[in-house]
């Protein structure tokens, strides 16, 4: 079990509040009240379609709200998320269509998501439903950074937004005691018994309280039927609780040791270095790849070289990866050799991403270096921190900034980048952000991004065949 191997999970801010939300303590009282069901990987997806079926029924009979919680990898542009199997290659996905399938008709079912492109659920029409996801439809999930303790990420940013934001519907008067800086008062309280203040207060949790990068995450809502007057527990299918009592009965967790520049809540402090900065240095220490001919020499390789790219973020879903490629490169892991051909597979996968990517910002002549010489992620970081300020220049960057999103919503739709196959492991972005980065800073308008665009659709089967087909590197 997941618990044997690495014994506590902890949940939140690796710098701020984190708790222990499993261990084998908790997993006795979480087995010993016998509502859950425990099911092998290969039949998960199969059972819990089974499960919201029957449940669907039973509480159309009994006039009742459905929630549904959806946990998993999510897909490029379908939305699809995997549920159960061994590994990414082999992983059933949970389609939009199962799900409206399962469900049936004439109930109010409410639907929380945390995975990557979750927001395709909310923007397809075919499920009329209530939903509130982490992330847009061209958006990647994010979790709190790795821990530097147990090397691990320590839990959805957005679940974190959602769970403060209950504890305020709970409470209305959150004082500075409390750490919030946003408020419920009296008024807001009349309408905070509808679903559409819980998805505000949702909204403004994360953008003041949570995460300065909010904004980047994207987070959806929709209400079933266009309604959004309703009581909100009653929409939401959310059950009140105290859960703020329950949060701090959970075993808290000493802030971790990692450098504080690299906090993200809005209401850090320091003055050392921006968040892009501390981000750049992940590649530090990095050594050359092995001297050991064949496969091995060449994942390694690949591995250093992509290491050495600014991929992004380890906290993005997608970028699980990153722990295995950096101990690869460091020398502190050694994988079988079943495990060298996936890693091929998803290293060659990004890699020829990244040099697609270049080759077209290349022909449009976009003022950038190439992909993997470019850190996109810090770009994007930078001008979301410099948009927070209330001033001509914050301003000029919000303008900038709606200016890439718009862009990005582009390059996105024109497909120009493939959505990794089940052996390449999770949809990579920074091909598509960088693309739309690049567009942005040339000083095209929206009309210019869009016919240059429209350039590199009619030319992508060349160049994207050129890039699947030619290995990025080869054996010495």
């Amino acid at each position: 079990m997941l618990v044997d191997k690495y014994v506590e999970y902890a949940h939140g801010n690796r710098l701020g509040d984190r708790r222990i939300v499993l261990d084998s303590t908790l997993l006795l009282d979480i087995l010993a009240a016998g509502n859950m069901r425990v099911v092998p990987p290969s039949l998960l997806l199969e059972r819990s379609l089974a499960t919201i079926r029957s449940e669907c029924r039973i509480a159309k009979d009994l006039d009742q709200p459905v929630l549904i919680l959806i946990f998993g990898h999510g897909d490029q542009y379908t939305g699809g998320v995997s549920i159960g199997g061994q590994k990414t290659s082999d992983a059933p996905r949970l389609t939009i269509a199962s799900m409206k399938q399962a469900i049936g008709k004439g109930i109010d079912v409410s639907i929380l998501m945390t995975s990557c492109y979750s927001g395709c659920w909310i923007v397809n029409p075919q499920l009329t439903v209530s939903a509130m996801t982490a992330a847009g439809p061209e958006n990647m999930s994010e979790s709190w950074a790795q821990s530097q303790s147990s090397s691990r990420t320590t839990g959805s940013i957005y679940a974190s937004a959602v769970l403060q934001a209950l504890i305020k519907m709970e409470e209305p008067t959150m004082t500075q005691e409390h750490g919030s800086t946003t408020c419920v008062d009296r008024d807001d309280l009349i309408s905070s018994s509808t679903y559409a203040e819980l998805s505000r207060v949702i909204c403004r949790t994360l953008l003041d309280d949570v995460d300065t990068m909010g904004e980047d995450h994207g987070i959806k809502f929709s209400a079933q039927n266009d309604v959004w007057e309703t009581e909100w527990r009653q929409r939401s299918g959310i059950p009140l609780g105290p859960y703020k009592e329950r949060w701090e009965m959970l075993r808290s967790v000493p802030v971790d040791t990692a450098d504080p520049c690299t906090n993200r809540c809005p209401r850090a402090q320091c003055d050392e270095a921006s968040p892009s900065q501390a981000s750049a240095k992940f590649s530090y220490g990095l050594r050359g790849s092995s001297s050991v001919r064949g496969l091995r020499g060449v994942v390694q390789s690949m591995a250093e070289n992509y290491m050495l790219s600014f991929p992004g973020r380890d906290s993005f879903a997608p970028n699980v990866y990153h722990y295995t490629f950096r101990n690869m490169v460091l020398g502190k892991v050694v994988v079988d050799d079943d495990q060298l051909v996936d890693l091929f597979d998803i290293l060659h996968y990004r890699l020829s991403g990244m040099r697609l990517a270049s080759e077209y910002a290349s022909i449009l002549s976009l003022p950038l270096p190439d992909c993997f010489a470019h850190n996109t992620d810090a770009w994007i970081q930078d001008i979301s921190l410099a948009g927070r300020q209330h001033d001509p220049a914050g301003q000029a960057a919000r303008e900038k900034r709606n200016h890439y999103k718009a862009i990005h919503s582009l390059v996105y739709d024109a497909q120009i980048f493939d959505a990794a196959l089940r052996d390449q492991g999770w949809d990579y972005s920074k091909p598509c952000d960088y693309l739309a980065v690049g567009l942005a800073e040339s000083g095209m308008t929206l009309e210019q991004a869009e016919i240059a665009v429209k350039k590199l659709q009619a030319c992508k089967w060349i160049f994207k065949f050129y890039f699947t087909q030619i290995p990025y590197l080869t054996p010495s």
